[in-house]
């Protein structure tokens, strides 16, 4: 789809209607629309997150021109309607997931194999990373006799820990913010949250400018 001139050069995250949407640009003035859409508007066959290509026919039936331009009105009032052919869709169903424990022995996980997180904020992919990172240092430290293999076991408790504080955090955040519901950012704290790409002290900071810190 062509981009209309404005927003062509930044991300926008719109919130509507309890949902999260993604206006990503592209270069040659195109962009990648991402939508999140109610159960009924979804493929009720696609129950876990899918890298299907689009000619699969429940993908092709979750999203056509009409529809399209049908969601850009309600979603994204900022932006003119793309013009153009849509040439390409898919539909992926995310789940907040959690391991029951990164591993035992000579298996551990990492990253989307031991949590799943709402994608915009490319929480599990970011945190994924440092989680390898960490795991490969552990290991080599291990092979190296610098390290026991204790040093697995704890990787396993502090990122599991990480992650249980993560997704609790995203309730605690949503129900201080339905008891007070004062404000528009309050009102919508996890939705907020969840579509920073940010972890942790990171993400209290970005929280923290616009007040959401005093919603926990």
């Amino acid at each position: 789809m062509v981009a209309p001139p404005e927003p062509a050069d930044e991300l926008r995250i719109t919130i509507a209607g309890g949902t999260r949407n993604a206006w990503w640009p592209l270069p040659e003035g195109r962009c990648r629309l991402s939508f999140e859409l109610d159960d009924e508007d979804a493929p009720t066959s696609a129950r876990r997150k899918s890298r299907l290509p689009a000619f699969v026919p429940w993908v092709t039936r979750a999203l056509d021109e009409e529809r399209l331009r049908e969601l850009v009105a309600e979603r994204m009032p900022w932006a003119e309607v793309p013009e153009g052919e849509l040439r390409w869709s898919v539909a992926v169903r995310f789940e907040r997931a959690l391991a029951r424990a990164l591993g035992r022995g000579r298996v551990w996980l990492a990253g989307d194999a031991a949590h799943l997180a709402f994608p915009f904020g490319v929480q599990s992919m970011n945190a994924g990373i440092a989680e390898a990172v960490d795991l490969a240092g552990r290991i080599a430290d291990i092979a190296g006799g610098r390290r026991g293999l204790d040093a697995l076991d704890e990787y396993g408790q502090v990122h599991h820990a990480a992650w249980r504080e993560r997704l609790a955090e995203g309730g605690a955040v949503d129900a201080a913010a339905r008891a007070r519901g004062t404000t528009w950012d309050v009102a919508h704290a996890r939705e907020i949250r969840e579509s920073l790409p940010a972890l942790d002290e990171d993400a209290k900071r970005l929280l923290a400018q616009v007040g959401l810190d005093r919603a926990r």
